[in-house]
């Protein structure tokens, strides 16, 4: 699974089309390929998820993000919002843990925000899993006021929690498509995803053993955790 490959793709976007090739790492296009976060160590799970645009904003925006990688197992985890959070954005939240024993039992927070499953859990049979959440038309709340918890239904091994917000989100249907993959191999590949809207802002995460480099082409990193044990990353890419 997840070996070097070149591809050639095509994809569409209104009424202008054009092919693009890549080596190990896909790209995301609309109708085109899944994101990738290169790395030199084994993937155990990653996943993509497309957030539909506010059409009456003029684009989307990265606010803030936060996150907290234990080293312990833990049956929950807390991470707080640094930054004042504000009214009708959206908030996500990635968490990794290393077994699949464990389930998520609730995501909450502080401010009474409501979250759904985006998706997840993408597995890697006794590694890894990964979820990924969301809350949309958020509330505001004071800086380090909002905190995330996740709690589990055992304790996790080693949970890892990143929290991030977002504006410019449509505060109704925030989600397009979500995609997921797990495997091992030199690059993170979540497998393919097609938007079914003209913009999106998609949104990449993985949770692997050892180590991830940064983004794929076209994506701007947002957290890369490092901790002694399977760090991960998040990018995200606005087309």
């Amino acid at each position: 699974m997840f070996s070097p490959r070149v591809h050639t793709s095509k994809f569409q976007i209104g009424a202008n089309t054009r092919s693009f090739s890549f080596f190990e790492y896909p790209r995301i296009e609309k109708l085109g390929y899944a994101f990738c976060l290169p790395k030199r160590w084994p993937l155990l799970a990653g996943a993509v998820i497309a957030l539909c645009i506010n059409t009456a904003s003029a684009e989307p925006a990265f606010v803030q993000a936060n996150y907290a990688a234990l080293q312990v197992s833990q049956s929950a985890v807390s991470v707080s919002y640094t930054d004042a959070q504000i009214a009708g954005d959206v908030n996500v939240v990635v968490i990794g843990w290393n077994d699949t024993t464990a389930r998520i039992n609730s995501v909450t927070d502080a401010a009474g925000n409501i979250y759904q499953l985006a998706i997840g859990p993408t597995q890697l049979s006794g590694t890894a899993s990964q979820s990924i959440y969301y809350a949309k038309q958020i509330v505001g709340a004071p800086g380090g006021v909002n905190a995330v918890k996740v709690t589990f239904s055992t304790a996790a091994t080693f949970p890892d929690v990143r929290i991030l917000e977002y504006s410019g989100i449509d505060p109704l249907n925030p989600v397009d498509v979500v995609g997921g993959a797990t495997g091992a191999s030199g690059t993170s590949d979540s497998g393919a995803v097609t938007t079914r809207n003209g913009t999106d802002l998609l949104l990449g995460a993985d949770y692997v053993q050892t180590g991830t480099t940064g983004p794929g082409t076209g994506f701007t990193q947002r957290i890369a955790q490092r901790p002694y044990r399977r760090p991960s990353g998040y990018s995200d890419r606005h087309l």
